[in-house]
């Protein structure tokens, strides 16, 4: 299998659907349609070719070699799916890989004081929150143009508002 540092999460397992094994993906992909172009996706560190593909109602609904039988399909329940990053597109200018960001220094855009480390990104829906460790805490800022800019994958320029650093 190749390095770990090349999966990239696109889903969770929610559910199962008929007796064949079929998958019901939660995507965590802001197009679910981009799970067509995956010919293998990783489940539990084993890399399973992808039978067939499709989705409905903003869920993805994936066959896999090797679990053709619903019970199989329910062991995989709550089972976050990964692809490898040469399955993936480029991101176009201005976006970026989450897993990319990460352990990115936060720096105050004027004085260039560090303010902290990203240590996640929250998908929440329409905007992103990014999670910034600080010295002492935690805080979660909306992932606007307006707030942050980024330099380069390992630094951020940032002009946050103070009232999140008061929550």
């Amino acid at each position: 299998m190749k390095n770990d540092q090349d999966l990239f999460q696109v889903g969770e397992v929610i559910g199962n659907h008929g007796l064949d094994g079929e998958l019901k993906i939660r995507p965590y992909t802001d197009k679910p349609e981009n799970f067509f172009a995956f010919k293998t996706v990783t489940i539990r560190q084993k890399t399973l070719p992808v039978v067939n593909c499709r989705v409905h109602r903003g869920k993805v609904y994936l066959s896999l070699a090797r679990v053709t039988k619903r019970t199989t399909a329910e062991k995989l329940l709550g089972e976050k799916v990964y692809i490898f990053r040469d399955q993936t597109e480029s991101p176009e200018e201005d976006e970026y890989f989450i897993v990319d960001l990460l352990g990115a220094n936060i720096l105050e855009k004027d004085t260039l004081n560090k303010i902290g480390t990203l240590k996640d990104v929250k998908q929440s829906g329409v905007v992103d929150n990014f999670e910034i460790q600080l010295e002492d805490k935690t805080i979660l800022v909306p992932a606007l143009k307006e707030y942050f800019e980024v330099v380069d994958l390992e630094t951020i320029y940032a002009n946050i508002p103070e009232e999140f650093f008061e929550l």
